[in-house]
């Protein structure tokens, strides 16, 4: 693989066994909360990196026990590279606090082109200080095979404007550089969200980019 395009392809398999579902989807800074027992979802999204680069995404996940287990396929392009291939799996685990606070773990190995590429463990916190506002905090730490690894770290702001209607706002550090991203969730059916954001990568080969993502959620899918 082109050196110049291996890191970009690294976030997508940082990403796939990472935290990329803050309030759900793809966002980059995850959340302190897990599916219901019994519950499972299934998160896809699509991103435009400019001409000729993309990357698409499917990850179904359910609740088991007191754990959250996802499988996450992507495929990413740059440029005129080859497109690159990439697998995790993610387990989650929250437990609150208090009534306006919980934490909890997030783990997750990752393979690009059928290999072993990396882990991550990352702790998320949410803070609920009103009704309508969610905050979204993350730490956490990357190990990269044969490469240095990288802290991981993000905060993120959750609006709710009604019950179809929501937006977010965050700032993080992910497994390439620096980025911002701001978003919105349409509510389609109690089972069905569509997001779309824009985000803007600093000082990095990223630049400026949009996703599009369709979320599912389906109760009792799995026996508690």
């Amino acid at each position: 693989m082109n050196p110049a395009v291996r890191p970009l392809v690294l976030a997508i398999g940082a990403c796939a066994a990472a935290a990329c579902d803050a309030a759900g989807g793809h966002h980059a800074v995850d959340d302190a909360t897990i599916l219901d027992p019994g519950q499972c979802q299934l998160e896809t999204w699509a991103d435009s990196f400019g001409p000729g680069g993309g990357a698409q995404h499917i990850g179904p996940a359910c609740r088991f026990g007191a754990w959250e287990i996802g499988v996450n396929l992507d495929r990413a392009r740059f440029g005129t590279a080859p497109a690159a291939r990439a697998a995790g799996v993610q387990g989650k685990w929250v437990m609150k606090l208090s009534d306006q606070l919980s934490t909890g773990i997030v783990v997750g190995p990752s393979w690009q082109q059928g290999r072993y590429d990396n882990t991550m463990v990352l702790v998320p916190l949410t803070w609920q200080p009103s009704a309508n506002w969610l905050v979204h905090v993350n730490a956490g730490r990357q190990w990269n095979r044969g490469g240095p690894g990288r802290n991981l770290a993000g905060i993120a702001a959750e609006w709710t404007a009604g019950e179809q209607l929501s937006f977010v706002a965050e700032r993080f550090n992910d497994a390439i550089g620096r980025a911002a991203r701001v978003g919105a969730r349409w509510q389609l059916a109690p089972a069905v969200s569509l997001d779309l954001s824009r985000a803007h990568a600093f000082a990095d080969a990223r630049g400026r980019w949009w996703t599009l993502g369709l979320n599912f959620v389906a109760d009792g899918a799995i026996r508690p």
